[in-house]
């Protein structure tokens, strides 16, 4: 009798410890999931650059990646400062947001504080893409690598054929117009004047970080005067950049622009607010930094050193 109690104890510590082990074994393979899952984060393009993370460094990859042939370097200033990674992801999101695809995953390893400086470029650098909006999500794992990008659009993508229909129709009309005038100069003029006429500053019009809303609407604020008169002389092959900083203390967009002897600021909303239309208008760095200040890679872009086009007031 003893001896069965002995061996019936002895099986059940045995089966106690097998389920033991058992749990064990099965919790792992959710603990290793958990460990390896990724974190979704939304983030909006004017808002402060994602701080570093405490990361490992990405895989080593070729120093140099052949530039895609539809990429101008001059037309489009801020790939430029992109790190190799960043530009492949440039590109991935051109794709993307062309065909109006909900997301991508990242060509490249990226780290996620990365992400956000690759999309900012490529809407600092294509006006063009009115139906990109500012904010964007993205999941990244646990050691800080992008694993996609959610890139958002705005009410123009609804029916994107029509929005391009009716901005192509207004932004053409003011290329044509531009194209009778011989020079960069007078056609710049030009374009700075009509889009002066089309646009009235509203703070509360819809779409308002877009060229659309500038071109079509004819209402917009800052950043709205400065990606239409970008688009437009883009499109008559003149360099315009898109510029960020601050103006009278608060967040600003303006532009600037080259021409035969250098670079020259530009500030359509600025203009349009004064009696004098011309007051920023083709302004050397020293007028123009006693009232804007350039902030993130804008402080990277060339310094507005012409003579030539310097606007003369007329009292």
């Amino acid at each position: 009798m003893k001896r069965l109690v002995t061996l019936l104890t002895a099986l059940m510590c045995t089966l106690i410890i097998l389920v033991f082990l058992f749990a064990e074994e099965a919790r792992r393979p959710f603990e290793q999931l958990f460990d390896h899952g990724v974190t979704i984060v939304h983030d909006v393009l004017d808002d402060v650059v994602i701080p570093p993370q405490d990361e490992p460094e990405a895989e080593a990859v070729p120093e140099e990646i052949p530039e895609p042939a539809d990429i101008k370097t001059q037309k489009y200033p801020y790939y430029t400062m992109l790190n190799d990674r960043q530009k492949t992801v440039y590109i991935n999101a051109l794709d993307c947001i062309n065909a109006l695809d909900k997301s991508f995953v990242p060509a490249a390893e990226i780290r996620s504080d990365e992400i956000k400086e690759a999309l900012e470029a490529v809407y600092y650098d294509h006006p063009e893409l009115f139906w990109m909006d500012t904010g964007f999500s993205y999941s990244y794992n646990d050691q800080g690598m992008c694993v996609e990008v959610f890139p958002e659009y705005n009410s123009t993508a609804d029916d994107i054929r029509y929005s391009k229909g009716l901005f192509n129709e207004q932004a053409d009309a003011v290329i044509r117009e531009a194209e009778l005038y011989e020079t960069d100069y007078e056609k710049e003029l030009f374009v700075h004047d009509r889009l002066l006429e089309l646009i009235e500053y509203d703070e509360n019009c819809e779409l308002n970080q877009s060229s659309y809303s500038a071109m079509v609407l004819h209402r917009t604020v800052c950043a709205g005067y400065a990606r239409a008169f970008q688009y437009i002389l883009q499109e008559l092959d003149i360099t315009c950049y898109y510029v960020t900083g601050f103006s009278e203390g608060e967040e600003h967009a303006w532009n600037i622009v080259l021409l035969d002897d250098g670079f020259y600021n530009v500030d359509l909303t600025w203009d349009d607010s004064l009696p004098e239309k011309h007051y920023f208008f083709n302004q050397n760095e020293y007028a123009f930094s006693k009232s804007h200040e350039r902030e993130g890679n804008s402080l990277r872009l060339p310094a507005c050193e012409g003579t030539e086009f310097i606007w003369q007031f007329s009292y």
